[in-house]
């Protein structure tokens, strides 16, 4: 059998410095007003209509939270088109850099 020995050559470091940034809340710290009621009805045909590319959905402070891989905005803009603007929020999992 071979056994490995690994020796620490330098002190810890905080895991800490590698967390990444956390994104602001689109939301703006500011909660949804739509009913529960409206926001299951909402998550349910979201659901139904985006299928796998919604990568999470879920109800949240008010608004229906979708997560998919990447939105330009026109995602966006269609829910706010179809269920008014402040009901349904889009995050993508993919962000821009600078």
């Amino acid at each position: 059998m071979f056994h490995k020995r690994y020796t620490v050559t330098d002190p810890p470091i905080m895991l800490a410095l590698y967390d990444p940034v956390r994104p602001e809340d689109p939301a703006g710290g500011v909660d949804g007003t739509s009913s529960e009621a409206d926001l299951t009805r909402v998550q349910d045909e979201l659901s139904a209509s985006l299928g796998l590319d919604a990568l999470s959905l879920w109800i949240e402070r008010g608004y229906v939270w979708v997560n998919v891989v990447w939105d330009d905005g026109t995602l966006q803009d269609a829910v706010d088109q179809a269920y008014g603007h402040g009901v349904v929020i889009v995050t993508s999992a993919l962000r821009e850099i600078d």
